[in-house]
């Protein structure tokens, strides 16, 4: 856990007196409650997309084409550890295989029904996904 300590104060930040310190996502919840002086929160989470070179134009075409995602990022990335089911010879002799990951910022109203689409639309196609949870987000300007 990482503790700072107030300057106003000779204990940490998120010290409570009758429990010790206070869960790391309770403070991070009341700092971003703080900033944002009361107006509605909405959560988000990242959705992370690795897929075969093969899938990529697909994949494309299939979230330029949804209202739900108002834009993406994608970079070529190489995954070590697959199987080598699905790896080629070459592959598998340079111990990696070529694939591009999607990054996308969702809301998380939105999440399940985006991967629920993929795998009714893009059934097979070797996509790999996780979500993670977004602390925050803005653009600096």
């Amino acid at each position: 856990m990482l503790v700072r300590w107030s300057k106003r104060q000779a204990r940490p930040v998120g010290w409570n007196k009758h429990s010790g310190f206070t869960s790391v996502g309770w403070e991070l919840e009341s700092r971003i409650g703080n900033r944002e002086s009361g107006r509605t929160h909405m959560s988000y989470q990242l959705l992370h997309l690795i897929v075969p070179p093969q899938t990529e134009d697909a994949l494309v075409e299939w979230l330029l084409e949804r209202e739900d995602i108002s834009g993406f990022t994608s970079s070529p990335v190489a995954g070590h550890g697959s199987s080598e089911r699905s790896m080629s010879i070459a592959e598998q002799v340079a111990g990696r295989s070529r694939r591009v990951m999607f990054v996308l910022l969702l809301p998380d109203t939105s999440v399940q029904t985006v991967i629920a689409s993929l795998r009714i639309e893009l059934a097979r196609s070797g996509i790999h996904y996780w979500t993670v949870p977004v602390i925050e987000h803005g653009r600096l300007i």
